[in-house]
């Protein structure tokens, strides 16, 4: 966790010193339990300071994924204008949406009630619509586990770690295409396992610009194999991760049907 910490320090820490050194040293300080958790820390984000509010050990880690690991970085044609964010967890890659495309109107879901609380203040102020909700195939309410690592809730069908359990609760249910309107172009999904439920049921994927995030299963997995031939029916896809993890991320971008566009 000490790299962990001198890489968020030196790409996003405050320029106020004491803060700088917060942020240098919570990570070690909560992975040791000598600072309790959830813990405030101040980010410089494209030139912007804002406070943030870190959920555990597993939040910095989201944190050195989305900043040091340009984990959502997407280079399309355009800036994109409206975003929809899955599982946005505390409000790391929502934050970074926002501060990279100034102009953009922002949808943040997210299933846990605990990390929603944490994403709605994290994005105070920010053109950020905050949703607490599961995104499912169905209209049936959702039956969600809040583990103990903020990274690793999930909605019971869509599975999780071998003999994790939590708090179960329901959520209320949103349908991708609802939130795909024709606006929206940028997608970024990371939902735990449920995408492979969600994404085939979607008419809409074709229409949206890219599309980034993360399969909860291995490359060769079935079901990855699966979700990346859909997407390649009408974008170009690119994994970003290495191939020997248990999971993947992806990119993928939208290719032109008529050399018009």
């Amino acid at each position: 966790m000490l790299r962990v910490g001198v890489r968020l320090a030196l790409e996003i820490g405050s320029r106020r010193p004491g803060e700088l050194v917060r942020l240098l040293t919570a990570p070690v300080l909560i992975g040791s339990r000598a600072l309790h958790a959830p813990a405030r820390v101040r980010l410089r984000v494209f030139g912007r300071e804002s406070d943030f509010i870190v959920p555990d050990r597993s939040g910095f880690l989201v944190l050195w994924e989305v900043f040091c690991e340009d984990e959502y970085l997407v280079d399309g044609a355009r800036r994109p204008r409206a975003i929809v964010d899955l599982g946005a967890n505390s409000g790391a890659s929502a934050l970074f949406f926002a501060r990279r495309y100034p102009q953009a109107q922002i949808v943040a879901v997210e299933a846990s009630r605990t990390m929603h609380g944490l994403l709605a203040r994290n994005t105070a102020g920010l053109p950020v619509r905050c949703l607490h909700a599961a995104v499912s195939d169905s209209t049936t309410p959702v039956e969600f586990v809040e583990t103990r690592s903020s990274w690793s809730g999930h909605t019971v069908d869509s599975g999780g770690a071998p003999g994790e359990d939590g708090e179960r609760y329901s959520v209320d249910p949103v349908r991708l295409d609802d939130l795909l309107d024709e606006d929206v172009d940028l997608l970024k999904i990371d939902v735990e396992g449920s995408e492979f439920a969600v994404l085939p049921r979607s008419r809409k994927l074709g229409r949206v610009e890219m599309i980034v995030g993360e399969l909860h299963a291995p490359h060769d997995d079935a079901r990855t194999i699966g979700i990346l031939e859909l997407l390649r029916a009408t974008h170009d896809v690119r994994i970003t991760s290495p191939l020997t993890g248990d999971n993947i991320t992806f990119l993928a971008t939208r290719r032109a049907t008529d050399p018009s566009v």
